[in-house]
């Protein structure tokens, strides 16, 4: 029998593994195909779907990211996202809107925001994002789900709050973090680094946030824009 080797990436920052294609002649349908009835071949699990148990493909929910198994990769090797609905990964954002279905995973662009951050209101609106294992267990423990409020969020991205900024990596992107401006600095919705409050004004924490707002000496109001 010939065996065939096929290289695919995703783009994304994970360990995905090379995988072998298999010809699948004779053999049970697997997790990362599906085999409608009547068929007579494996088929390879479509981009916006997962295939957990070889019988059908389920759609991708919103925020998560399924490639699908384009090449037919198979058997131990077979790319976990083809028959696991995972979280669109830190950094990127999964959109689920037309044809994309979860399908893509974008970069985050610089000032705003890729990752997952909870679940209540305020999580979502101000929540540091979660470290790898913090997410690991949230949804081990199913505190996070398919179809959950922080799950569904990583369909897109949000801009930087104010009183916080978002650090970009080398490319320009969103390295995936949200960090609080501290005292004596300014920090806009959008920002990708703090900025010193200028000499002549002061900015003082506004419900609890560092800096949201610039003051002259005379109380009056500048703004939330950059000086």
């Amino acid at each position: 029998m010939l065996v065939f080797f096929i290289l695919i990436g995703y783009n994304v920052k994970e360990n995905f593994t090379e995988h072998k294609f298999i010809n699948t002649f004779n053999q049970g349908c697997s997790k990362g195909f599906y085999c409608p009835k009547d068929t007579d071949y494996a088929r390879n699990c479509n981009k916006g779907y997962y295939c957990p148990d070889g019988k059908d493909q389920k759609h991708c929910k919103q925020g998560s990211f399924c490639p699908g198994n384009p090449a037919g990769l198979y058997n131990e090797l077979t790319p976990s996202r083809s028959y696991i609905e995972q979280m669109c990964p830190r950094g990127y954002y999964c959109p689920s809107r037309g044809l994309l279905e979860g399908s893509v995973a974008i970069p985050c662009e610089g000032g705003n925001i890729c990752c997952y951050r909870g679940e209540s209101d305020a999580e979502l609106l101000f929540g540091d994002c979660k470290t790898p294992d913090e997410v690991r267990s949230a949804v081990h423990r199913e505190i996070t789900k398919p179809g959950s409020p922080g799950w569904r969020s990583r369909s897109f991205e949000k801009r930087c709050p104010a009183g916080f900024y978002c650090p970009v990596d080398i490319n320009g992107n969103s390295d995936g973090r949200i960090i609080q401006c501290s005292k004596g600095d300014y920090c806009p919705d959008g920002s990708t680094s703090p900025m010193d409050c200028p000499e002549g004004y002061y900015c003082p924490p506004v419900n609890g946030l560092n800096n949201v707002k610039i003051y002259v000496s005379s109380l009056k109001l500048v703004g939330l824009q950059h000086l």
